[in-house]
């Protein structure tokens, strides 16, 4: 038996994301699936909720066992994990003129993500797009902020991360 599991963060205001289970193969269908947040794969099956949809919302961030289970009762485990979306936050020194960075790499996902820069508690500014890395640049010395938030919908903040751009003159 095989198939494809995927876990995405949904972009919502509440930890978790969705889990979609795709192109099964073996046993005898009608199949059930059931995701429990649990990192013990040997879990018992009465602690398992079968339904018919191969779409799974889960609420909380963690280790996921998806079971699938066949029309004779047997049941194949994968694993999954579903993080908060992150990012590393660096930064160059200013050393003439206005051209420090800052750079924001290792996403855990670039999917519905934006990300901004304030200085001041102002944005001043910000992509909706995001490629890995993104390098916000033109910057003089002082103190930021950048937020990696939800594009589709601002007000669903994942990650805000202090950061300095240093003057480095000679």
């Amino acid at each position: 038996s095989s198939a494809i599991v995927t876990a995405s963060n949904n972009c919502s205001s509440a930890a978790g994301g969705i889990i979609t289970i795709s192109s099964v193969t073996g046993g005898s269908s009608p199949y059930q699936y059931s995701a429990i947040l649990s990192s013990n794969p040997n879990y018992p099956d009465a602690s398992s909720v079968y339904g018919s949809s191969s779409t799974i919302n889960v609420n909380a961030y963690g280790t996921y066992q998806i079971r699938i289970k066949d029309a004779c009762g047997q049941f194949q485990t994968f694993t999954k994990v579903i993080n908060p979306v992150s990012a590393t936050v660096t930064s160059t020194p200013n050393t003439c003129a206005s051209n420090g960075t800052i750079r924001i790499s290792s996403f855990s996902t670039t999917t519905n993500i934006a990300v901004q820069l304030f200085k001041g508690g102002n944005v001043i500014q910000q992509n909706a797009t995001v490629t890995d890395p993104h390098i916000f640049t033109g910057l003089s010395a002082g103190a930021y902020q950048v937020r990696i938030i939800c594009s589709l919908d601002n007000s669903i903040v994942y990650q805000t991360t202090n950061v300095t751009v240093a003057e480095n003159y000679v």
